[in-house]
């Protein structure tokens, strides 16, 4: 399957568009997150609520 040059090259630009978002998303997830694991947590009341909410199952 042969392609022509200008769809090679829009095809690398979207890539590269695609994965720098990406990064950037991670970057700005980071900046309001960072590494504290408790301040990224689900507050537990959030977590009981959400917990609630599922469907019984036979698993459990």
């Amino acid at each position: 399957m042969a392609i022509s040059r200008s769809e090679l090259i829009a095809g690398a630009a979207e890539e590269l568009v695609t994965r720098l978002s990406g990064e950037r998303m991670t970057e700005r997830l980071d900046a309001v997150y960072g590494d504290d694991e408790v301040a990224s947590a689900l507050d537990k009341n959030l977590e009981r609520l959400q917990f609630l909410t599922l469907p019984a199952d036979d698993w459990w």
